[in-house]
């Protein structure tokens, strides 16, 4: 939402981003001392105990996901609209004794599944897959060998997660 700061009136406007650079396109002429303020979206995520995001990620929808709170009982997974809605909210069903590692979460931006990882588990850290609509799809039950899964990725083009992490016995797998 785009307005002139001296009576509201609303004007059209976008962002573009090309090389990490954001910048916004206004539709319409503009006098030179005016200001234009530009107001995106801005929401609390409410996560429980602690009300913190650990990380966020989008899709090409345009819908923003937020990923948080204390791990205790449940880490939390919200997706907004890309005008600001709360859509849906998923709380994590890892191992309470292992709530302390919050893991990492990835989006297929062009299908909105969902990818959350368990941060440490010792009999092998879990993979937990959403649709879009945040509902479960599969779930990987873990490797002893691959104990923890800090950060993931997925690439649009192969349609693959990389998930870096670890383990604590000999051999470990570091990638997966």
């Amino acid at each position: 939402f785009s307005y002139l700061l001296s009576n509201k009136q609303k004007i059209e406007s976008s962002f573009i981003l090309e090389k990490n650079i954001v910048s916004f396109n206004i539709k319409q002429i503009i006098p030179p001392n005016e200001t234009i303020v530009i107001d995106p979206w801005t929401t609390n995520p409410n996560f429980p105990i602690i009300d913190k995001a650990f990380d966020v990620d989008f899709d090409t929808l345009g819908n923003v996901y937020a990923y948080g709170g204390n791990g205790t009982p449940s880490y939390h997974l919200n997706k907004y609209s890309a005008t600001g809605n709360l859509l849906w909210t998923f709380a994590t069903s890892f191992s309470p004794h292992q709530n302390n590692y919050y893991g990492d979460f990835a989006v297929d931006i062009t299908s909105g599944s969902v990818y959350i990882t368990e941060g440490f588990n010792p009999t092998g850290a879990n993979v937990i897959k959403l649709n879009a609509s945040g509902n479960i799809v599969t779930t990987f039950l873990g490797n002893s060998m691959f104990r923890e899964m800090w950060r993931i990725a997925f690439s649009k083009c192969t349609k693959q997660a990389v998930i870096g992490g670890g383990g604590t016995s000999s051999p470990t797998y570091e990638t997966c």
